[in-house]
């Protein structure tokens, strides 16, 4: 689970919490471990009302004195990216370049497009995937879109248990 920017990312920490609690509810999947990687210019704050026993936080860079919000990249960043997609069975990201990464070494992606409540499209998470630069992505099909908490589980689920599903088109893309 690879988080945003706030103003990007704005009901990640919902959707991740979301996520953590339906699988640590589920029997069947108690095992699967959730990582979540913030983005370099997420505050982790935001997240810290979520624990789980299934749930790991990565927090990559390291915080400035003087600006606490902002993290700068440390030598590891790229080597603990490259880890966590190479021993992940999927990723789940809001229209990112990680969708990029992931399919690269064919793993499964879902796209977030939850907006918690009803909001207007400048607002609205659907609207990144309209953004020039990601209709390709959308296109290639390479990438299923999650537009609710629910669709979010059933992707989740159909790729832990098909993850060949969408191969050729991340191949593609």
């Amino acid at each position: 689970f690879s988080t945003s920017t706030p103003w990007i990312g704005f009901n990640e920490p919902e959707n991740l919490n979301y996520l953590a609690q339906c699988l640590a509810d589920n029997k069947r999947l108690q095992n699967v471990q959730i990582l979540a990687r913030l983005h370099p210019l997420d505050d982790p704050l935001r997240y810290q009302n979520i624990n789980y026993p299934n749930l790991v936080f990565q927090v990559p860079g390291v915080s400035t004195a003087t600006q606490s919000d902002e993290r700068y990249l440390d030598p590891n960043y790229l080597t603990l990216l490259r880890d966590a997609l190479a021993y992940s069975d999927l990723a789940i990201n809001t229209a990112s370049t990680m969708t990029l990464e992931a399919a690269s070494l064919d793993k499964p992606v879902v796209n977030l497009a939850v907006d918690i409540e009803r909001v207007n499209y400048w607002s609205s998470s659907q609207r990144f995937y309209e953004y020039e630069h990601y209709i390709p992505v959308v296109k290639s099909g390479a990438a299923k879109i999650a537009r609710s908490l629910d669709e979010l589980i059933a992707m989740v689920l159909r790729y832990l248990d098909q993850p060949h599903l969408e191969k050729q088109e991340r191949a593609n893309l």
